[in-house]
């Protein structure tokens, strides 16, 4: 017996596997179905915010992307997500999300202090708050969002979003309101610089929503001649989508 025992140790049949638990990097994720332009520009907004001390990392994902199972399931196995930030929630089952609507209007704080408090100390968590207040108002984010005139281009778009809402006899929330400010101006942007959205997530939205399409495109009228543009019913599916989340 003990000649066995010594040849199998001689021969290391016997392996130890030791699997260590991997810990996870904590990140945000600014992800926009405006494009991932925008989605880039609000990660250098929010970037900006954070106190000089951190060390939080901030990626970008696109946002057809991101509603995909399996980029989902692989971000979540590869990182410990604090939450996404962006114009349109990917609504996401375990991901929490912030709508940069909610913090220039400011009803984002609460979600802030709870995402956020346990990778910053009270005192970062302070100057976070304060740049997040400076920094995200809608003249800033619209600034940084567009190469257009910020002021001129929403100025079409609120009128624009007001006539939508006349012919939907509907009153849209300033959260969806402040949402649809800032995906339609980069929406124009895009289309301006020919960088439209050129795929459905829903492939039968067209068949189902013609009257829908037929409508933002009545109310977008002055846009559309303004800026010499047509808008694809790939795009007015990103709208509904803010509407009916409304």
């Amino acid at each position: 017996m003990t000649e066995v025992i010594d040849s199998i140790l001689k021969e290391n049949i016997y392996k130890t596997h030791v699997e260590l638990k991997k810990k996870k990097e904590p990140i945000v994720i600014c992800s926009c179905a405006s494009g991932l332009g925008a989605a880039h520009k609000i990660k250098e907004i929010l970037f900006n915010s954070l106190p000089e001390d951190s060390n939080l990392k901030i990626i970008t994902y696109d946002y057809p992307a991101l509603i995909r199972k399996q980029v989902y399931d692989q971000l979540m196995n590869d990182y410990e997500v604090i939450c996404v930030i962006g114009t349109l929630d990917p609504n996401i089952e375990s991901m929490k999300y912030i709508g940069i609507q909610e913090l220039i209007i400011n009803e984002g704080q609460n979600a802030i202090e709870i995402y956020f408090g346990k990778y910053m100390k009270k005192e970062q968590m302070e100057i976070f708050e304060k740049n997040i207040l400076r920094n995200f108002t809608l003249s800033n984010v619209m600034n940084n969002l567009t190469i257009l005139n910020p002021d001129k281009l929403l100025e079409h778009v609120a009128k624009a979003i007001d006539h939508l809402q006349n012919i939907l006899h509907k009153r849209f929330k300033n959260r969806t309101c402040f949402g649809l400010y800032v995906h339609i101006c980069c929406l124009v942007e895009r289309l301006v610089t020919r960088q439209a959205i050129s795929n459905f997530t829903d492939q039968d939205f067209k068949e189902k929503h013609q009257e829908f399409i037929d409508q933002v495109n009545i109310s977008m009228k002055e846009v559309k001649t303004y800026y010499n543009v047509e808008i694809p019913d790939e795009e007015v599916e990103y709208i509904y989508n803010y509407i009916i989340n409304d």
